[in-house]
Protein backbone atom coordinates (compact mmCIF):
# COMPACT_ATOMS: atom_id res chain seq x y z
CA UNK A 1 0.00 0.00 0.00
CA UNK A 2 1.08 3.36 -0.52
CA UNK A 3 2.50 5.22 2.48
CA UNK A 4 2.93 8.61 1.28
CA UNK A 5 0.57 11.03 -1.64
CA UNK A 6 1.69 9.50 -4.83
CA UNK A 7 0.74 7.18 -8.00
CA UNK A 8 1.54 3.75 -7.88
CA UNK A 9 2.43 2.72 -11.31
CA UNK A 10 5.68 5.72 -11.10
CA UNK A 11 8.72 3.96 -10.19
CA UNK A 12 11.11 6.46 -7.98
CA UNK A 13 13.08 8.38 -10.91
CA UNK A 14 17.18 8.96 -10.81
CA UNK A 15 18.53 11.82 -8.99
CA UNK A 16 19.11 13.88 -11.89
CA UNK A 17 18.77 17.64 -12.46
CA UNK A 18 15.78 18.68 -14.20
CA UNK A 19 18.36 20.71 -16.37
CA UNK A 20 20.36 17.63 -17.48
CA UNK A 21 17.34 15.48 -18.07
CA UNK A 22 15.81 18.29 -20.52
CA UNK A 23 19.12 18.49 -22.21
CA UNK A 24 19.29 15.57 -23.18
CA UNK A 25 15.86 15.20 -24.57
CA UNK A 26 16.45 18.50 -26.42
CA UNK A 27 19.57 17.02 -28.13
CA UNK A 28 17.08 14.73 -30.30
CA UNK A 29 14.74 17.71 -31.12
CA UNK A 30 16.43 21.37 -30.76
CA UNK A 31 13.78 22.93 -32.30
CA UNK A 32 11.26 22.20 -29.68
CA UNK A 33 11.15 24.14 -26.88
CA UNK A 34 11.34 21.63 -24.04
CA UNK A 35 11.69 23.72 -20.86
CA UNK A 36 8.72 25.83 -21.98
CA UNK A 37 7.26 22.31 -22.43
CA UNK A 38 8.01 21.20 -19.14
CA UNK A 39 7.31 24.30 -17.20
CA UNK A 40 3.70 24.24 -18.49
CA UNK A 41 3.60 20.26 -17.27
CA UNK A 42 4.58 21.69 -13.90
CA UNK A 43 2.22 24.14 -13.71
CA UNK A 44 -0.50 21.87 -15.11
CA UNK A 45 -0.24 19.52 -12.30
CA UNK A 46 2.61 17.26 -13.42
CA UNK A 47 6.59 15.89 -12.68
CA UNK A 48 8.55 18.40 -15.21
CA UNK A 49 11.07 15.95 -14.28
CA UNK A 50 9.36 12.88 -15.07
CA UNK A 51 8.37 14.67 -18.42
CA UNK A 52 11.92 15.07 -19.25
CA UNK A 53 13.16 12.03 -18.19
CA UNK A 54 10.65 9.89 -19.94
CA UNK A 55 10.66 11.83 -22.97
CA UNK A 56 14.28 11.52 -23.16
CA UNK A 57 14.06 7.43 -22.76
CA UNK A 58 11.71 7.83 -26.04
CA UNK A 59 13.77 9.68 -28.04
CA UNK A 60 16.60 7.27 -27.24
CA UNK A 61 14.55 4.48 -28.38
CA UNK A 62 14.63 6.13 -32.17
CA UNK A 63 17.20 5.31 -34.18
CA UNK A 64 17.00 8.87 -36.53
CA UNK A 65 16.03 12.34 -35.07
CA UNK A 66 12.32 12.36 -35.26
CA UNK A 67 10.29 14.81 -37.23
CA UNK A 68 8.73 17.43 -35.72
CA UNK A 69 5.50 15.92 -35.80
CA UNK A 70 6.26 12.62 -34.09
CA UNK A 71 8.33 14.90 -31.12
CA UNK A 72 4.98 16.56 -30.70
CA UNK A 73 3.48 13.00 -30.29
CA UNK A 74 5.96 11.84 -27.63
CA UNK A 75 5.62 15.23 -25.90
CA UNK A 76 1.50 15.04 -25.14
CA UNK A 77 2.02 11.01 -24.54
CA UNK A 78 5.24 12.56 -22.07
CA UNK A 79 2.93 15.04 -20.47
CA UNK A 80 0.34 12.49 -19.79
CA UNK A 81 2.59 10.42 -18.41
CA UNK A 82 4.10 12.79 -16.16
CA UNK A 83 0.64 13.13 -15.00
CA UNK A 84 -1.11 15.81 -16.57
CA UNK A 85 -4.59 14.89 -16.16
CA UNK A 86 -5.65 17.45 -19.12
CA UNK A 87 -3.87 15.49 -21.65
CA UNK A 88 -5.16 11.70 -20.75
CA UNK A 89 -7.52 11.90 -24.50
CA UNK A 90 -5.25 13.96 -26.41
CA UNK A 91 -2.34 11.36 -25.58
CA UNK A 92 -4.65 7.84 -26.06
CA UNK A 93 -5.55 9.51 -29.71
CA UNK A 94 -1.84 10.25 -30.33
CA UNK A 95 -0.77 6.29 -29.34
CA UNK A 96 -3.58 5.08 -31.19
CA UNK A 97 -1.78 6.36 -34.31
CA UNK A 98 1.88 5.77 -32.72
CA UNK A 99 0.88 1.57 -32.11
CA UNK A 100 0.87 0.96 -35.82
CA UNK A 101 3.84 2.57 -36.31
CA UNK A 102 6.88 -0.18 -35.64
CA UNK A 103 9.40 2.76 -35.54
CA UNK A 104 7.74 4.42 -32.79
CA UNK A 105 6.02 2.07 -30.80
CA UNK A 106 9.23 1.48 -28.74
CA UNK A 107 9.46 4.68 -28.23
CA UNK A 108 6.08 5.25 -26.79
CA UNK A 109 6.66 2.27 -24.53
CA UNK A 110 10.06 4.02 -23.14
CA UNK A 111 7.79 6.82 -22.43
CA UNK A 112 5.28 5.04 -20.86
CA UNK A 113 7.66 2.86 -18.97
CA UNK A 114 5.93 -0.17 -20.56
CA UNK A 115 7.60 -3.63 -22.88
CA UNK A 116 6.96 -2.47 -26.27
CA UNK A 117 4.53 -5.18 -26.54
CA UNK A 118 2.40 -3.92 -23.81
CA UNK A 119 1.63 -1.23 -25.56
CA UNK A 120 -1.39 -2.56 -27.00
CA UNK A 121 -3.26 -4.36 -24.36
CA UNK A 122 -2.48 -0.59 -22.44
CA UNK A 123 -4.28 1.20 -25.00
CA UNK A 124 -6.77 -1.20 -25.18
CA UNK A 125 -7.24 -1.45 -21.46
CA UNK A 126 -7.20 2.45 -20.99
CA UNK A 127 -10.39 2.81 -23.14
CA UNK A 128 -12.41 0.98 -20.69
CA UNK A 129 -10.30 1.50 -17.60
CA UNK A 130 -8.49 4.65 -17.07
CA UNK A 131 -6.91 3.60 -13.67
CA UNK A 132 -5.41 0.19 -15.43
CA UNK A 133 -1.67 -0.30 -15.79
CA UNK A 134 0.15 -3.86 -15.94
CA UNK A 135 1.16 -3.77 -12.54
CA UNK A 136 -1.91 -2.63 -10.47
CA UNK A 137 -2.54 -6.66 -9.35
CA UNK A 138 0.60 -6.52 -7.67
CA UNK A 139 -0.15 -3.06 -5.81
CA UNK A 140 -4.14 -5.38 -4.58
CA UNK A 141 -5.81 -2.72 -7.20
CA UNK A 142 -4.57 0.31 -5.20
CA UNK A 143 -4.40 2.99 -8.08
CA UNK A 144 -2.95 6.50 -6.05
CA UNK A 145 -2.85 8.16 -2.68
CA UNK A 146 -3.70 11.67 -2.18
CA UNK A 147 -4.24 14.37 0.94
CA UNK A 148 -1.20 14.07 3.44
CA UNK A 149 -0.91 15.48 6.76
CA UNK A 150 -0.88 19.64 6.29
CA UNK A 151 1.84 19.75 8.69
CA UNK A 152 4.72 17.90 6.31
CA UNK A 153 3.47 19.25 3.30
CA UNK A 154 0.13 17.52 2.29
CA UNK A 155 -3.93 19.10 2.25
CA UNK A 156 -5.25 17.91 5.64
CA UNK A 157 -5.54 18.46 9.20
CA UNK A 158 -7.07 15.62 9.78
CA UNK A 159 -7.79 11.83 8.25
CA UNK A 160 -10.32 12.32 5.35
CA UNK A 161 -13.93 10.88 6.80
CA UNK A 162 -16.20 10.46 3.36
CA UNK A 163 -16.25 10.56 -0.47
CA UNK A 164 -18.63 10.29 -3.17
CA UNK A 165 -18.04 9.65 -6.48
CA UNK A 166 -18.88 12.32 -9.54
CA UNK A 167 -20.64 12.65 -12.60
CA UNK A 168 -17.12 12.80 -14.52
CA UNK A 169 -14.83 9.99 -15.25
CA UNK A 170 -12.30 9.76 -12.58
CA UNK A 171 -13.69 12.43 -10.32
CA UNK A 172 -14.43 12.33 -6.52
CA UNK A 173 -15.36 14.52 -3.52
CA UNK A 174 -13.66 13.26 -0.79
CA UNK A 175 -14.61 15.00 3.03
CA UNK A 176 -11.44 15.96 5.45
CA UNK A 177 -11.75 18.74 8.59
CA UNK A 178 -14.86 19.85 7.55
CA UNK A 179 -14.04 20.70 3.89
CA UNK A 180 -14.74 19.00 0.85
CA UNK A 181 -12.22 18.34 -2.06
CA UNK A 182 -12.80 17.10 -5.53
CA UNK A 183 -10.29 14.47 -6.54
CA UNK A 184 -9.32 13.75 -10.20
CA UNK A 185 -7.11 10.80 -10.91
CA UNK A 186 -6.15 8.39 -13.67
CA UNK A 187 -3.47 5.87 -13.71
CA UNK A 188 -0.44 8.79 -13.79
CA UNK A 189 -1.86 11.33 -12.28
CA UNK A 190 -3.83 12.86 -9.47
CA UNK A 191 -5.18 16.23 -8.73
CA UNK A 192 -6.81 17.84 -5.27
CA UNK A 193 -8.71 21.08 -5.38
CA UNK A 194 -11.07 22.32 -2.09
CA UNK A 195 -14.66 22.80 -3.05
CA UNK A 196 -16.53 25.51 -1.78
CA UNK A 197 -19.92 23.27 -1.14
CA UNK A 198 -20.58 19.60 -0.98
CA UNK A 199 -20.25 17.69 -4.25
CA UNK A 200 -23.32 16.22 -5.88
CA UNK A 201 -22.76 12.23 -5.93
CA UNK A 202 -23.33 10.44 -9.19
CA UNK A 203 -26.17 7.93 -9.08
CA UNK A 204 -24.57 5.74 -11.35
CA UNK A 205 -21.16 5.43 -9.94
CA UNK A 206 -18.59 2.00 -11.06
CA UNK A 207 -18.77 -0.10 -7.95
CA UNK A 208 -15.39 -1.64 -8.35
CA UNK A 209 -14.15 2.05 -7.62
CA UNK A 210 -13.90 3.28 -4.30
CA UNK A 211 -11.76 5.57 -2.02
CA UNK A 212 -10.60 4.07 1.00
CA UNK A 213 -10.52 6.91 4.01
CA UNK A 214 -8.86 5.29 7.16
CA UNK A 215 -9.03 7.14 10.62
CA UNK A 216 -5.19 6.40 11.26
CA UNK A 217 -3.80 8.18 8.10
CA UNK A 218 -4.20 11.38 6.51
CA UNK A 219 -4.19 9.63 3.10
CA UNK A 220 -6.92 8.70 0.55
CA UNK A 221 -6.66 5.95 -1.43
CA UNK A 222 -7.92 5.38 -4.43
CA UNK A 223 -8.62 1.66 -5.45
CA UNK A 224 -10.29 -0.33 -8.22
CA UNK A 225 -11.81 -3.90 -6.99
CA UNK A 226 -11.56 -6.81 -10.02
CA UNK A 227 -14.66 -7.07 -11.13
CA UNK A 228 -14.16 -10.67 -11.84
Amino acid sequence: MIRVAGTAANSPLAAVPLETALSDAAAHCPDLDLALAAANVGRSGGDPLRFAVTLGAGFAELEAAPSRADALDLVAVAGWRAGVLGLRDDALRRLETIRSDERMRPAAAAVLGLDTDEVDGFIERQARDRYWWPGRDRLRGYVCSAGGFAGLGGAWIAPPDGWCALAEPGAFGVHAAGDWWRLDADVWGARLIRLAEAPEASATADPCVSIVCRPDTHLAWLHVRDAG
